[in-house]
């Protein structure tokens, strides 16, 4: 490990952060330390416990090619990565805390949350684990079989999931998005040890994670017991050169699309489901809020007209969602919708569910906008009221922002969205140019595998948090 930094090497600014759309007051410190490491404060007067979070602006967007699901896979090595390999669950139990992480397309998000009491010892034992990849051969090969088993049990096995993923093999050409983040079943096999250590020395260092503390962090000892956890963390890791080939960079311009896309794939199962997706900016882009109160008004709660309206054109509605998510490029509004039966309409399904969701945006009134801001207000106040909720809030925002004070500018825009700014942005976004659509018909004897032409891109899935041995069996 480097030597220890002086504390005069630590670089800080203290900001207030608050936001009278919540109600919510932050005082939020950031530092630096001398290995780069950037440390996040956000103290709880008389907090019981401590969230600790560490943010690696990686995910599977980093992944090179064909090797799909190498920085998920990382991910479950940390938790191998201690003294004793198996003692890092028993170590959090004995502290009365809990654990977990989840990997994504733009970042790796660790967690754990212990009693106030066990600060130190926590802290301690989350640097062991990005000290450097030490694991054995045979703890590899038992993490790669609970990986292999996570997506047999996560895409393979549920229709919407799977359906979502061709999706984004069709949606995307060149950007990284549209490799799954758990992997290919055939990426993974191939995944090495290798790999994961040369992929944990590129990202993992101390200069480019991000320590989040809230909750019982605002006394005198925590910088110090920092220092001496986080701090001693070198700069750089002992990389391999040569091991990995170069990772798809996720600047990598998409080409624009110019004319929809469609594909019809069969689905081992009872129903049939329609995934469409359009074109849409990233989280930091000014058109952000409004979209995504757009798709809080047509799916949020008490948000009935667009599935019944389906429902009579399409045939019964068994499922639906809208879902947009926050990327640091730009991703895709998802509608998905299962069926009972195969579609009434002759024409391709996703013609009439376009229509149907420019219709619903035209018909929304002052009501329902108004209850989409309530519904996101009260979902950002829950989530800020804990100590993980706000460790979280502030590690996103420090990740795809590049600033703690990116929780502000997500937040501010709400309030000012009116009814014509979600019209315009349903005009703008949902486009006949931009859309790309997955038909996925019933079929017995069938084994959910990914269309040939599509083989060759490959993307996410849902966000996948994770799995321990348990699960390989």
């Amino acid at each position: 490990m480097a030597s220890r930094p002086h504390r005069s090497a630590l670089r800080s600014q203290s900001s207030p952060l608050s936001h009278a759309f919540l109600g919510v007051g932050l005082e939020v410190r950031e530092f630096a330390l001398a290995n780069g490491l950037r440390v996040i404060l956000a103290p709880q007067a008389h907090s019981p416990v401590v969230s600790i979070q560490t943010w690696v602006p990686a995910g599977s967007g980093c992944d090179p090619a064909r090797l799909s699901g190498l920085a998920h896979l990382v991910e479950h090595l940390t938790y191998l990565n201690t003294p004793g390999e198996e003692d890092y669950d028993i170590a959090v139990d004995t502290l009365g805390g809990e654990s977990n992480a989840t990997t994504w397309t733009d970042w790796t998000h660790f967690h754990l949350s212990v009693p106030a009491s066990g600060r130190r010892q926590a802290l301690r034992l989350e640097a062991s684990r990005f000290a450097a990849l030490t694991v054995s051969e045979p703890s590899f090969s038992r993490e790669k079989r609970v990986v292999e088993a996570e997506r047999l049990q996560r895409v393979e096995g549920d229709l919407e999931a799977w359906v979502s993923e061709t999706l984004y093999m069709q949606a995307f050409r060149r950007h990284p998005y549209r490799f799954p983040t758990v992997g290919t079943a055939q990426a993974i096999r191939g995944l090495t040890a290798a790999h994961c250590r040369a992929f944990f020395a590129e990202h993992y260092r101390a200069d480019r994670l991000c320590l989040i503390l809230a909750g019982h962090c605002g006394d005198a000892k925590v910088m110090a017991e920092i220092l001496d956890s986080f701090g001693q963390l070198p700069r750089a890791q002992a990389s391999a050169p040569g091991v990995l080939k170069r990772a798809p960079h996720a600047n990598n311009p998409e080409a624009k699309q110019r004319r929809a896309r469609h594909l019809s794939v069969a689905y081992p199962g009872r129903y049939s489901a329609l995934s469409v997706g359009w074109k849409c900016p990233p989280v930091t882009h000014p058109d952000w809020p409004a979209l995504a109160l757009l798709t809080e008004a047509l799916s949020g709660e008490g948000a009935r007209a667009l599935p019944e309206a389906l429902s009579a054109v399409l045939g019964s509605c068994i499922q639906f969602s809208v879902e947009l998510t926050p990327f640091a490029h730009a991703g895709l509004l998802e509608v998905f919708v299962s069926f009972q039966r195969p579609f009434k309409q002759r024409l391709l399904p996703e013609v009439a569910l376009q229509a149907e969701l420019i219709r619903a945006a035209r018909k929304l009134n002052e009501t329902d906008l108004e209850r989409a801001r309530l519904q996101v207000a009260l979902r950002a106040q829950v989530s800020l009221e804990s100590a993980h909720g706000r460790a979280t809030e502030l590690g996103f925002s420090a990740t795809l922002f590049g600033s703690f004070a990116g929780l502000n500018e997500k937040l501010a825009g709400y309030p000012r969205e009116t009814l014509a700014s979600l019209n315009g942005a349903a005009e703008r976004y949902l486009k006949t140019s931009g859309r790309t659509a997955v038909h996925a018909s019933p079929s017995a004897n069938l084994k959910p595998e990914l269309p040939r032409a599509a083989k060759a891109r490959p993307r996410k899935v849902a966000e996948t948090d994770r799995h321990r041995s348990e699960n390989a069996a």
